[in-house]
């Protein structure tokens, strides 16, 4: 974007989603496969469908690992045994939850294209979107059909926050302070490094559908976009 002209980076994908800056390069998953951009917008393949250990469903959320020379790759699952015939969630416990494969994955994919599995399927991690990885290891989930904003550290998960179903984007700041948004409810929504103090940030401002979230603490706001309105949202810390 230059000014208020919008401009074309790169084209040809197909349903990108997860984005984020690594080794020069802006990298994007896209349903079965990651992209790297160059600063000129030329596209190639970071990893395909072959690459992977396991065939990747729905590949979603990407961040960057704290040293810069991997990123992490959430795969939702089976994204399509969610919801009834009139694309509402079934309820959390009830025998459609229940009968929801289990196969979900997080991948790790280095710069140079090396992809290996983080966590493999699991209950807990049902259909996985949102991710979040803390400077010592500690990832975190937005798991997007339960609402569990789950912890993963040394092959455990702990529920640290609850109630964020569509739960899209996870991010932290300096402080520690996490930060989760919920695509279909369009609610942002803040917690202390523990889990603690919730605190609504969006409310009032009724947004169709908050995805993803950038942390730009140089100018103290949140940079959410809100794919059916087709805008972004600044939203204050």
């Amino acid at each position: 974007m230059h000014g208020e002209t919008v401009t074309d980076f790169t084209t040809g994908l197909n349903d990108p989603k997860g984005i984020v800056f690594a080794g020069g390069f802006v990298i994007t998953a896209d349903f079965n496969t990651v992209w790297k951009i160059d600063a000129k917008g030329h596209k190639s393949v970071l990893a395909g469908p072959k690459d992977f250990p396991t065939a990747p469903t729905f590949l979603n959320d990407v961040e960057v690992e704290p040293s810069g020379q991997s990123i992490l790759v959430t795969d939702m699952g089976a994204v399509t045994k969610m919801r009834d015939a009139n694309n509402k969630f079934f309820a959390v416990d009830s025998p459609e939850h229940k009968a929801i494969p289990v196969i979900a994955r997080l991948f790790r994919i280095t710069l140079d294209g090396k992809v290996t599995e983080v966590i493999a399927p699991n209950a807990r991690m049902l259909n996985p979107n949102g991710v979040d990885i803390l400077k010592d290891g500690r990832i975190r989930l937005a798991e997007f059909f339960t609402g569990d904003v789950l912890e993963y550290k040394d092959g455990a998960f702990t529920t640290i926050a609850k109630g964020h179903r569509s739960g899209d984007g996870i991010v932290h700041d300096s402080k520690g302070r996490f930060y989760i948004s919920e695509v279909i409810f369009g609610r942002v929504t803040r917690y202390d490094a523990d889990g603690s103090h919730p605190a609504l940030l969006s409310e009032g401002l009724e947004l169709q559908a908050a995805a993803d979230i950038f942390v730009d603490e140089a100018h103290g706001q949140l940079i959410i976009p809100d794919s059916k309105a087709g805008q972004l949202v600044f939203i204050g810390l």
